[in-house]
């Protein structure tokens, strides 16, 4: 990612912090691009307060996360082991011992689709001292969210789980009694939602030859089924079947059409009628974390990844060595003019949980700067 481009992104979360709470000052610890992040600002969801406050670890009411239906939208996540731990090469898993120490105890990492989440998984297979990446089979950016991967990681030393995936390690340490389900912190990766959608519609769903065209298949057929279940006649002319691919306005008005459904909503009780109307990687990254359940311990910003990842390999003892840069990477998507001026509008509305949970972190100091 280039430097231009993390400008433009702190600039983005920065503006809008600004129209929203201009009299708040930004916070000057946060260094030479951070800085502009880290804005306080005076929006703060009732959501994100309440139980997200009372819980400073995972583990306090976690069995809420075991029951139906709440098990049904468990955030996308990756427990990262100590090297140190003596983790089971087998299985991947930490000491079963309640009253492990905490530098024993794994990092729990929420990772929402178009955060970085395709880039940390490659990322951390290296830092465990996998194998590398190459341009043909092994370890690339698609076969990092297929079940071998997940097998492969545990055998290294941590877990990757998609959404609606409980760790093995909680319920490991729920069989054994351990009901805190004890972790050594809570991480979330995060993005500024105008910069996570232009790469959203860019890889997914874009008119180019870089697009993901399985995935952009599978979006347009889902956006289709919800248009016949939930009578959206709009939206079935969006997706007619004889389009293959979407203009950003077009992509941005399929969002408004299913907007009133209030689909993350419906995620976090766990109801998948609505599964179809939008993907997770059109989601809020703080509602697909789960916010309205934990507080998050650490934000990390995607411009943030690098200095992130040698901070924790050093933290945990990882034995291997990043090679491989960012993935997904694609220059439609960093276009500061790909939404008109309406559809940003419409997208910080969309996406104002996701603001509010990042403010109400900056102003608790709760944001990763190197």
């Amino acid at each position: 990612m280039t430097q231009s481009v993390k400008e433009t992104e702190a600039q983005s979360l920065l503006g809008h912090a600004r129209h929203d709470a201009p009299q708040k000052r930004s916070w000057a610890t946060y260094g030479a691009i951070s800085a502009l992040l880290l804005v306080g600002a005076s929006v703060v969801l009732a959501v994100f307060r309440g139980n997200a406050l009372s819980r400073p670890v995972l583990g306090e009411g976690a069995e809420q996360i075991f029951s139906a239906p709440a098990r049904g939208s468990f955030p996308p996540s990756m427990l990262l082991h100590p090297a140190h731990a003596g983790t089971s090469v087998e299985s991947g898993s930490a000491s079963d011992d309640a009253a492990a120490p905490s530098e024993e105890l794994p990092v729990f990492v929420c990772a929402p689709p178009k955060t970085g989440s395709t880039t940390l998984r490659v990322w951390m297979t290296e830092a465990y001292g996998g194998v590398q990446p190459g341009p043909e089979g092994g370890i690339n950016g698609a076969t990092v969210f297929e079940e071998a991967f997940d097998q492969y990681s545990e055998r290294l030393g941590f877990e990757a789980n998609q959404a609606n995936q409980v760790p093995k390690y909680f319920q490991q340490q729920r069989e054994a009694g351990n009901s805190e389900l004890k972790v050594r912190r809570k991480v979330a990766f995060v993005r500024d939602p105008i910069a996570r959608a232009g790469s959203a519609f860019a890889n997914k769903l874009a008119c180019n030859a870089h697009v993901d065209k399985g995935d952009r298949i599978r979006i347009l057929n889902s956006w289709r089924s919800c248009a016949a279940t939930f009578g959206l006649p709009a939206l079935a002319d969006i997706v007619a079947e004889d389009k293959i691919c979407l203009e950003p306005h077009e992509f941005i008005q399929a969002l408004r059409l299913v907007q009133p459904l209030n689909v993350p909503a419906a995620w976090i009780s766990g109801d998948s009628s609505k599964a179809d109307c939008l993907n997770q990687h059109f989601m809020p990254w703080s509602q697909v974390c789960r916010f309205d359940h934990w507080q998050y311990d650490e934000l990390v910003p995607t411009t943030q990844m690098e200095s992130w990842l040698s901070g924790i390999s050093e933290e945990l003892h990882l034995p291997g060595r990043v090679t491989t840069g960012v993935m997904h990477s694609s220059g439609l998507g960093n276009k500061p003019d790909l939404f008109a001026p309406d559809d940003v509008a419409f997208i910080k509305e969309f996406y104002a949980a996701d603001y509010a949970a990042f403010h109400e972190a900056a102003e608790a100091g709760r944001i990763f700067s190197a």
